[in-house]
């Protein structure tokens, strides 16, 4: 396990394993790690994972310790295995309290490709969008949680991660949008209220007007 998820020593806690596998072995009856196919199920109800070196980065990147300890619940990870590359099936998981989906490969030659997609709190990763130039906190620090996509790549033993801010990025621009669209409606709805209201003065201001006409009229026809 270890050669094939370095993480697992820093991971605490009860998991189940499934393995449905065909494997050649060595001499020391070790399964060959290039030669294992078939496929596999982890599951756990809480497993815990502590100061790994993924973990380290992704909190100095976000600016929170928080992910240098968390835990992982109510998961069952499904993934095959194709001359000893594992190909992991998005699956959900709660991290936080929140529903995460976690899905990735990677590859007999120790380099991998994962993604983690997790609700975010803005004020959570308000360093982070701040660099994106999307105005100031105070334009998006309100509302509901904002996806937050963490890439994690590289090799295995010395892992690359990056956020990925693409889903952020669409969510508070579609605000934005949405903001600017109710606004300038509002406009529009006030400039028609505007119009009635004056186009209303004038119908009652022709309508004196004719009954003036008309009682002239009468006067005259008196005389």
């Amino acid at each position: 396990i270890d050669s094939l998820l370095p993480i697992a020593k820093k991971a605490h806690g009860k998991v189940t394993i499934g393995l449905d596998i065909v494997s050649d072995i060595d001499e020391t009856m070790s399964p060959v790690i290039k030669s294992i196919n078939g496929k596999g199920v982890m599951a756990s109800e809480s497993l815990g994972i502590k100061e790994s070196d993924i973990q380290t980065k992704l909190s100095k990147l976000l600016y929170d310790d928080k992910w240098k300890d968390f835990t992982l619940k109510d998961f069952s990870l499904k993934f095959d295995i194709k001359d000893g590359n594992i190909v992991v099936d998005p699956f959900k998981l709660k991290m936080f309290g929140k529903q995460a989906v976690f899905s990735g490969q990677q590859g007999l030659d120790q380099t991998m490709a994962y993604l983690l997609q997790i609700p975010t709190a803005r004020k959570d990763i308000a360093n982070i969008l701040k660099k994106t130039g999307l105005g100031s906190a105070a334009s998006w620090a309100e509302g509901e949680d904002i996806p937050l996509g963490i890439a994690i790549k590289g090799m295995l033993t010395s892992p690359d991660v990056a956020v990925d801010l693409d889903a952020a990025k669409k969510a508070i621009l579609g605000e934005a949008k949405a903001k600017l669209e109710e606004k300038g409606q509002e406009v529009v709805d006030k400039a028609v209220d505007a119009l009635k209201d004056k186009l209303k003065d004038n119908e009652q201001a022709q309508k004196a007007t004719d009954k003036l006409k008309g009682l002239l009229g009468g006067l005259k026809k008196k005389k």
